[in-house]
């Protein structure tokens, strides 16, 4: 994991945008932003559906900046979409994710939403059901080495950089 540099300032080591969460799903995205605070130095946070405990709750973080409305997506080095959006989402909103964002990664309910759309170069964070959903088959350790030819066809075409649990694919 990359460590920053021991003088480093603010904005040097990265600027990662949140997208997620809402009313029914709230802990995915303070994990993220949990995990995010410890390699990234400026963190900012735009719920998909504006809660007030979701917002109280980020808000105890002190290192996240929480945003009311959608900046412009190409001013961070990073976008992490998808946890805890749930299963309505606009598609116009999908298509601006993908198209402005310099990085994307997607986990949760980004990766069913995004799945005929997923951007070259883009990091996924698939569970074993969710894998079944991408590749047809559960995202066990022998269907994934079984079934890699599919797997590697995916690749091919999307260059994802994927992650299954504890294994990382490249």
């Amino acid at each position: 994991m990359y460590a920053p540099p021991k003088f480093s300032r603010k904005g040097q080591n990265g600027r990662l945008l949140v997208i997620g969460g809402g009313k029914q799903y709230h802990g995915a995205p303070m994990f993220s932003l949990l995990a995010a605070k410890r390699f990234v130095d400026l963190i900012y946070f735009c719920p998909y559906e504006y809660d007030n405990k979701l917002i109280y709750g980020i808000k105890t973080i002190p290192e996240v900046i929480v945003l009311q409305k959608l900046p412009k997506l190409s001013d961070f080095d990073c976008v992490l979409f998808g946890i805890g959006v749930g299963k309505k989402i606009e598609k116009k909103l999908l298509a601006k994710i993908v198209k402005e964002s310099k990085r994307l990664v997607i986990d949760g309910d980004g990766l069913k939403h995004l799945k005929n759309i997923l951007p070259k170069n883009s990091i996924i964070t698939p569970h074993e059901g969710e894998f079944k959903m991408l590749f047809g088959v559960p995202g066990t350790k022998e269907n994934v080495r079984k079934d890699i030819s599919s797997v590697l066809r995916w690749k091919q075409k999307l260059r994802p950089v994927f992650f299954l649990r504890s294994q990382c694919c490249q």
